[in-house]
């Protein structure tokens, strides 16, 4: 059995694959996470708001689903 020693960090930021908690599981790609990491924090600013740990947004982005609201889509393309 091998153990990833991952930092801990908020989890709201951490693409799914490391929150898998099989640790038989192969390491996962960091410099992808990254960029998930990235892709949340513009998501907040464009949207204005926090992400709720386990709220429906922080579900649906998990899932590939990123959705706008009306006004963040007048204003960006």
């Amino acid at each position: 059995m091998q153990e990833h020693d991952i930092p801990e960090g908020d989890a709201r930021y951490l693409a799914k694959e490391l929150l898998n908690n099989d640790p038989d599981a192969p390491m996962p790609d960091l410099t992808k996470a990254d960029i998930f990491a990235l892709g949340i924090t513009i998501y907040e600013l464009i949207e204005r708001t926090e992400l709720v740990k386990e709220g429906q947004q922080w579900l649906d982005l998990r899932e590939g689903k990123v959705i706008f609201n009306e006004s963040s889509k007048a204003k960006y393309s």
